[in-house]
């Protein structure tokens, strides 16, 4: 095991993957000095590689020594890995100390997920008073969240007076759509304001993920990091049409939930904010791209139109492990009805503001971000005429892209060692009451993560083809586009979005030029990145080829 200086050098002069390659899996975690501890979790959440991170921190006393960076990202990595409940089990010896603002933060956003909430909510408080400022971006929507489950029973205006002390620097729209998305009723969705008041997020930025931990990374008791892996269906293990009617099949049951559970809100509030300020508006459009295709550029180009509202990114968004259990519901032999339930209405509460307040601006909404591509066949059973349009960028840039630029750090479909729990109603003492899904360490197998994930979208955007027709047969290269071709522009303008107001011109000059190149997380291209950027291209052909 190399010193902490020899290590920090790696870190200056190659990449973060040189670093995680220096861990060496013999050395007892709880040996390591806390610098060099600090080092580890700070590579290991800046790559998502977040079961290496518990790993080495769970029941480790060392953590207790973590400074602030360190302690933040390790609590982050729980929270997202849907694990914030070892923080209160005592797992975790971080304290959230009162020097340590995003500490406190962070440990606030765990205890919410455990559903600890008057803690949670203590915590915020506690933060509140010795910063004397609102909370950032992010823990403000926890902040949020915490307070709408401390006190289901306050009023609306109880609640909005909260939260516009809490949040001063956050508009009164913020507040509303933030309300309608966990209390959908028409009667509060026809009082939603103007959106353009910065209700919902909308441009290229990283939200915070749902508390939800219906689906969580294992833990590393639950598993065996080192034993022989256990074969996946691979893309062209998963044949069109058993996927394409998997997906049929997914949409035809959200569509029969929604019609039957109207009480709920969502559909009723939907339909009379159409009804009134949308009527010409269509069902929306969702994009179905890997990232580091050109979302950014599209985003930014339907921003310049009158018809479309674009979304690149949310207030919420899902996390991995969400959007891996979708997978596994398009890829096993019969469909969980309770996991699709509740991943419909956590897709809802991710994305119901969002929905709302475009049609409430008289627009039709435009999905871009990569992130919902899996959710596809929910939206098409929310929305009965939703369209589908594939963006497809050469397959050499995009690993490229990947790999030098940690595009997958936690925001991708990352094949984490998942935990799927137990059935409802499941006794207690079931031999199996969890499964443990599919998985591959990700810094140890990160090619065959990025070539899974590229050849899976290809195949989900055939499957999409089969099962909806029409409403999923238009694709575009994003290398048409840059160059300016002509064939390309008018079936993004003419046929992708259709009277979006954006000239050929606009359209080509916008797409001419460097548009999200993420320099700044762009990383040194050192031999072990040239070699995972080849690995990953070998595996892509290999899991393509008919």
């Amino acid at each position: 095991m190399k010193s902490y200086k020899e290590l920090l050098a790696i870190l200056q002069t190659q990449s973060l993957y040189d670093v995680m390659a220096e861990h060496d899996p013999d050395v007892d975690p709880k040996s390591l000095d806390p610098a060099t501890l600090n080092l580890f979790i700070n590579a290991g959440c800046l790559l998502g590689d977040v079961d290496q991170v518990m790993g080495a921190a769970l029941d480790n006393p060392s953590t207790a020594r973590l400074p602030e960076d360190g302690a933040t990202l390790l609590l982050h990595a729980l929270y997202e890995s849907g694990n914030g409940a070892q923080l209160q089990a005592g797992r975790i010896a971080v304290q959230a100390q009162g020097d340590r603002p995003n500490t406190i933060a962070h440990a606030a956003g765990c205890l919410l997920q455990a559903g600890e909430t008057r803690q949670s909510m203590e915590l915020f408080a506690r933060l509140l008073q010795q910063t004397r400022a609102a909370p950032g971006p992010s823990h403000q929507r926890f902040a949020f969240d915490a307070i709408c489950r401390a006190f289901p029973e306050a009023t609306e205006a109880q609640l909005k007076a909260t939260m516009a002390r809490l949040f001063p620097g956050r508009s009164e729209a913020w507040i509303d759509y933030g309300l309608v998305r966990r209390w959908p009723t028409p009667e509060r969705a026809m009082r939603l304001p103007d959106p353009a008041d910065g209700a919902v997020e909308r441009a290229k930025h990283v939200g915070s993920t749902p508390p939800d931990a219906r689906v969580r990374v294992a833990l590393p008791e639950e598993y065996a990091r080192r034993r022989p892996q256990a074969a996946a269906t691979t893309p062209q293990q998963q044949q069109d049409a058993p996927l394409a009617t998997r997906l049929a099949e997914i949409a035809a049951h959200v569509a029969t939930r929604l019609a039957r559970r109207r009480a709920d809100g969502f559909a009723e509030a939907l339909a009379e904010v159409r009804a009134r300020f949308a009527p010409q508006a269509a069902d929306p459009v969702q994009v179905i791209s890997t990232g580091r295709a050109g979302t950014t550029a599209l985003f930014e180009m339907l921003e310049h139109g009158k018809r479309y509202t674009p979304f690149h990114s949310y207030d919420w968004i899902t996390a991995p492990r969400h959007r891996w259990a979708m997978v596994g519901l398009l890829h096993e032999p019969t469909l969980n009805t309770p996991l699709l339930d509740a991943l419909t209405d956590l897709f809802l509460h991710c994305r119901g503001a969002e929905l709302l307040s475009a049609y409430r601006a008289g627009r039709t909404p435009v999905l871009v971000s990569h992130w919902d591509a899996v959710f596809a066949p929910v939206l098409a059973g929310l929305f009965p005429q939703a369209r589908f349009v594939s963006l497809r960028r050469d397959v050499d840039a995009v690993i490229r892209s990947m790999i030098a630029k940690r595009q997958f750090a936690g925001a991708q479909l990352a094949l984490l060692p998942f935990v799927d729990p137990k059935p409802e109603g499941a006794s207690a003492d079931a031999a199996a009451p969890e499964r443990l899904i599919f998985s591959r360490t990700l810094h140890d197998d990160l090619p065959y993560h990025v070539a899974w994930y590229l050849a899976f979208t290809e195949k989900l955007w055939g499957g999409l083809g089969r099962a909806f027709g029409a409403r999923a047969e238009i694709a575009i290269e994003s290398d048409a586009l840059f160059r300016g071709d002509a064939d390309a522009l008018q079936s993004l303008l003419d046929g992708a979005f259709p009277g979006s107001g954006v000239s050929t011109a606009f359209a080509r000059s916008h797409f001419s030029r460097p548009i999200n190149e993420k320099r700044i997380r762009e990383m040194p291209v050192t031999a072990r990145v040239e070699r995972y950027q080849r690995d990953a291209r070998e595996q892509y052909e290999a899991m393509t080829e008919e």
